[in-house]
């Protein structure tokens, strides 16, 4: 007896395979190397003492918007992030903010008093000029003296955060 058989499920299974092979799995990825990232490493002193567990970032110019960050070790090294998958730095004038009261995202809990003075966070002086597709060592020799934020903003319990003024 013949099968009364129908190739119509074989045919879409078929089609469904196609074009998942087609489209390929998973998310784009980012093309990293064609938005001219620069390498950017250095030293953090504060009175000619590696600062260790401050956070380094660097901000486009004028404003607080993108920016890449970094880490110190205890030796006051740091190297700078683009973000979570690419190390570097986008080129151009950045205003530089050195803080040990918060972290490469946000504000650290419990971190304890801030030990920069504010003119190298808050109301940071330092600038830096990155070349793109460059390596750049910047070291930075800081001093205690001076103004220090007693609560960073954004610091406090069931603050929501206010990392403009950091």
């Amino acid at each position: 007896m013949p099968h009364n058989f129908s190739s119509r499920p074989l045919l879409f299974a078929a089609f469904c395979l196609g074009t998942l092979a087609l489209i390929g799995c998973g998310p784009p990825q980012a093309d990293y190397d064609s938005v001219g990232l620069a390498t950017v490493s250095g030293t953090i002193t504060m009175d000619d003492k590696p600062l260790e567990g401050a956070v380094v970032r660097f901000y486009e110019a004028g404003g607080r918007g993108r920016y890449s960050y970094g880490e110190t070790n205890a030796d006051g090294y740091y190297e700078l992030q683009f973000n979570s998958e690419a190390a570097g730095v986008l080129q151009g004038q950045k205003d530089v903010v050195i803080s040990t009261a918060m972290t490469g995202a946000e504000v650290k809990r419990n971190a304890g008093p801030e030990q920069v003075p504010t003119r190298y966070n808050r109301e940071t002086e330092l600038t830096r000029t990155v070349e793109e597709n460059g390596t750049h060592t910047f070291d930075f020799a800081l001093t205690s003296d001076g103004e220090i934020a007693k609560t960073p903003r954004g610091g406090g319990e069931g603050d929501e955060g206010d990392e403009e003024g950091i």
